[in-house]
């Protein structure tokens, strides 16, 4: 049975939709405000979740939205925003936010249902597992192409055997792929400096090395050695990004393949990620900034940055609102305006 989570400060519409839910064979709780909307979120993981823009204390639905979005386990669940306004603005912020889809109130229960079955339909099969091989990669990149429009270059490129001995990389070397590991072992090993002892982490079959340092943009810490024959793909550095980036469901599964449903790995690779949205979205206004010189404005349009950007909706209003709460830029109604160009460049540079 799946599980609904409605978000709704008016208690006759909140009781409304609790009771033609449940009707429905869904099992529905519910909150009052924000606030509890987000813990019960967190806490109860439902498949979906119906929230309402405008509502009091301090926390509305746009808040909810970009507070699930930090978490690994709320990111990725289907939201649905109600709304009784019909005013085009809202509805262009909830879905440039990221929303799934939005229903003005007050709304046909037809169309309610026909929304939320929909979403949780798409849901499910975005959820399906891949197995931990060269086909099951192949058929993450076939559906992030067909069913998340990631424009990617290329398909897992092939598979290169490699004999026991081999180095892919070396300390302090660039990156330029991510190494999915199809068969053998691959060990990760670092020198330890002065006071420091040495480590190494050791990938088998089904593994992804060397995306740490990808992510960073940072050179190579470790060497990564065969200690058997092994066979390898290599996905292009802009491919890489692009499932990272470009749309936040693929995102979330794919940092789930990274970190093999670890969940501390997970939060650690999506704060990771967070941060590379910020530095993304901070060198693309930097790059605007010459654009808009000369004007009769010093503001540089969230479209503008955005359509730039190539970055998921919510990643990118994540990252304004990071160099918003940094002082490095004034998030305004109307765009964005530079306030400390040494601290945007600082965050940019990582």
């Amino acid at each position: 049975m799946n599980k609904i989570l409605v978000i709704e400060d008016h208690l006759e519409v909140r009781e409304n939709l609790h009771e033609l839910l449940e009707l429905c064979n869904y099992h529905v709780i519910s909150a009052p405000d924000g606030t509890k909307g987000i813990q019960l979120a967190i806490s109860e993981q439902p498949d979906l979740i119906l929230c309402d823009i405008m509502m009091p204390g301090g926390v509305d639905g746009y808040d909810v939205l970009t507070t699930l979005g930090r978490h690994p386990e709320t990111a990725a669940i289907p939201f649905i925003f109600l709304t009784a306004r019909a005013d085009k603005t809202d509805i262009r912020r909830g879905m440039q936010l990221g929303a799934d889809d939005y229903l003005t109130k007050p709304f046909e229960e037809q169309e309610l249902l026909r929304v939320i079955q929909l979403r949780l339909h798409k849901s499910h099969l975005l959820k399906q597992p891949f197995s931990r091989s060269y086909e099951g990669l192949k058929s993450f990149f076939f559906q992030a192409r067909q069913e998340g429009g990631l424009p990617l270059d290329i398909d897992p490129a092939g598979l290169h055997k490699f004999q026991a001995g081999h180095v892919f990389f070396r300390e302090n070397e660039t990156p330029e792929h991510l190494h999915f590991l199809a068969s053998g072992k691959v060990r990760l090993s670092r020198t330890g400096r002065v006071g420091e002892a040495s480590s190494s982490i050791l990938y088998e079959q089904g593994g992804f090395f060397g995306y740490k340092a990808l992510i960073l943009g940072t050179p190579y810490m470790h060497v990564a050695e065969a200690l058997e024959p092994v066979e390898v793909s290599l996905i292009p550095k802009n491919d890489f990004y692009l499932l990272l980036l470009y749309n936040r469901t693929f995102s979330i599964r794919f940092i789930q393949l990274l970190a093999n449903r670890v969940k501390e790995q997970e939060e650690l690779l999506l704060k990771m990620v967070q941060q590379l949205s910020q530095k993304t979205v901070a060198e693309t206004i930097l790059e605007l900034c010459p654009e808009v010189r000369g004007t009769h404005s010093d503001t540089i349009s969230i479209e503008a940055i955005r359509s730039r950007a190539s970055i998921a909706n919510l990643s990118f209003t994540l990252a304004l609102r990071d160099l918003d709460h940094e002082k490095a830029i004034c998030l305004k109604p109307d765009g964005v305006h530079l306030l400390d160009a040494h601290k945007l460049k600082s965050l940019a540079n990582g």
